[in-house]
């Protein structure tokens, strides 16, 4: 597992199966083991509506629709989708092509939607973030230069995005073992109802090594990921291939483990970790973990030094549980919980 979303009711939470090609649903009690429900795709990895293609990221808004927006991995694509329809909507990308002009994306993973439906994708293949305005499939390039490096203006396979209150982007540099920060530019006002809205190109390492070091050390990541901010505003870090999960407060030159191993160990136990990947925060600031290596999803309280498992089977032999992309409902929690689901919005945007 990677990445998943919780419904508008805290219900049942959504599960992106990457291997099986198919989205899960699972109801927000589960135990370890218990079976979920075919909600998209299944049919296989095909390049069509009515398949997901290798899903990743999953974003869903409650304030807005219903539907999962989905990034495709495999097929190079984001999908809307209606839960339990038998097809969705290809709103980003061409199906099975892969490029790196403004209307095409190359292995896209992590996903955010604002309330207007304005749509921020992190293209990883292509080394970017993409901003793609709400009804349009030309996309404007809003950090990343599409060639991979570890200067302040490149990424290196990004993975995970984030925003803060005054809309400040953070990306998760994954080859580079950093956390970037994007500064938004000043909001021009040129109608009622458009605005031209941009970031500074120039990124600031906030988390990790400036220069790209990896290590098991409080300051350093070795693939930071999914990215998310507490109640307290600090950044709340899956360090992937470090298993485990890191807590960073903004200013400060370290983090601290707050899930899994601080000396960077995988294990299966309760208390250990296994190249976690999708982390979301509920409103007392427990953590979800979609444990990937070990084919699970982890709940584990704030505080606490081990976890439980809620979904999955554990055993590290499987695949059928291997990416799932999560946030929740919560649309006041912007920056202070993990659902980022009303991130303030730009209707009929331009960018700058």
């Amino acid at each position: 597992p990677r990445y998943f979303t919780f419904d508008a009711t805290d219900t049942y939470m959504y599960i992106a199966d990457y291997y099986c090609h198919r989205i899960m649903r699972y109801s927000t009690n589960s135990t370890g083991g218990t079976n979920g429900t075919l909600v998209a795709g299944g049919s296989g990895a095909y390049n069509q509506n009515t398949s997901v293609n290798g899903p990743w990221g999953i974003h869903y808004l409650s304030s807005v629709s219903s539907d999962l927006f989905i990034t495709n991995n495999y097929g190079h694509t984001v999908m809307r989708w209606t839960p339990g329809a038998t097809s969705g909507t290809f709103v980003a990308g061409t199906p099975g092509i892969a490029g790196s002009n403004s209307t095409l994306l190359n292995q896209p993973m992590g996903i955010k939607i604002d309330s207007y439906l304005n749509m921020f994708v992190v293209d990883y293949g292509n080394h970017r973030v993409q901003m793609f305005c709400a009804n349009n499939q030309t996309a404007v390039t809003i950090a990343g230069t599409g060639v991979a490096g570890s200067g302040a203006t490149q990424l290196s396979s990004p993975r995970g995005i984030a925003f803060d209150s005054a809309m400040n982007m953070y990306i998760g540099d994954f080859n580079n073992h950093r956390v970037q920060k994007f500064v938004k530019l000043n909001t021009a006002t040129t109608s009622t109802t458009n605005f031209t809205i941009g970031w500074n190109s120039t990124g600031i390492t906030v988390a990790g090594d400036v220069g790209g070091s990896s290590g098991t050390a409080a300051n350093r990541f070795n693939g930071p990921y999914v990215l998310r901010f507490d109640s307290s505003n600090a950044l709340i870090i899956s360090d992937t291939l470090n298993h485990r999960i890191q807590k960073w407060i903004i200013g400060n030159s370290s983090g601290v483990t707050i899930a899994g191993q601080a000396s960077g160990t995988a294990g299966s136990s309760s208390n250990s970790l296994y190249q976690p990947v999708g982390i979301v925060l509920d409103s007392s600031d427990s953590i979800y973990i979609a444990d990937k290596a070990n084919n699970r999803v982890m709940f584990w309280p704030n505080g606490a030094s081990s976890g439980s498992m809620i979904a999955g089977t554990g055993n590290k032999n499987k695949k059928s549980l291997f990416y799932i992309a999560f946030t929740l409902p919560y649309p006041r929690l912007l920056a202070i919980k993990s659902s980022e689901s009303d991130l303030p919005a730009d209707e009929k945007c331009t960018i700058k």
